[in-house]
């Protein structure tokens, strides 16, 4: 099968558990025969879409504002955007028989827009992975308040979300008992618990040394 995984975090730029669990299941679909494509903002390249390999894995880059570290209308702003500037830079590579399916992966709420897209175009199926009950969890909080614009705003692209999913993986049947509270539409659910690869991960992405690109081999350097 041909397949897309979207997410908004991937290695090597990203060291954080969820880009690595998926660079982990992306490896072990193309171990099973599978072809895999990743769909991914980067927020340092220049061009607005950049294609690589990295351990076998085909990757699309496109380019967005920065979604991490940064405040929180920035990262809404930008988050807000990143189905529609994923589209324009990706819709040139997507025909009608580029994927047979989509998997993508939550937080963030805001690939729905462009999952519709690929299953509009593609007539395939998609799965969501589902690891992050937001906004449920900062209302719960008390950072937002229940039934205030902000939160109207992100429940908006949340169900979205949801509704293009042909399935939704959650961790645990607690997880799945909290969503379908949280959530009077009732969506397809199952269990899909984490996974984890027990080596570690080296990229065989060329990398440049910081001593040779600043001209300082065979130099100590002291504080």
């Amino acid at each position: 099968m041909k397949l897309a995984l979207i997410i908004d975090d991937y290695l090597p730029d990203s060291t954080r558990v969820a880009a690595k669990m998926f660079h982990e299941l992306a490896v072990e679909l193309i171990t099973n025969g599978h072809n895999v494509t990743v769909i991914t903002p980067s927020v340092s390249q220049v061009p607005s879409f950049l294609e690589e390999d990295i351990d076998g894995v085909n990757v699309w880059r496109f380019r967005s504002g920065p979604i991490k570290d940064v405040g929180k209308v920035t990262r809404a702003l930008n988050e807000t955007l990143l189905s529609f500037k994923a589209w324009q830079a990706i819709k040139h590579k997507v025909q009608s028989d580029s994927f047979d399916g989509v998997i993508y992966y939550s937080p963030s709420i805001f690939f729905g827009g462009l999952v519709s897209k690929i299953k509009q175009v593609c007539k395939c199926p998609s799965y969501l992975v589902l690891r992050d009950l937001f906004p449920q969890w900062v209302v719960d909080a008390g950072m937002i308040r229940a039934g205030s614009l902000i939160e109207r705003y992100f429940r908006f692209f949340e169900h979205y979300s949801y509704r293009q999913a042909d399935v939704i993986g959650l961790m645990s049947e607690k997880n799945i008992e909290v969503f379908c509270q949280a959530n009077s539409t009732r969506y397809p659910t199952e269990i899909l618990r984490n996974w984890a690869a027990l080596t570690p991960y080296f990229t065989q992405r060329e990398t440049v040394s910081l001593r040779s690109k600043l001209g300082l081999e065979g130099n100590e350097v002291v504080n």
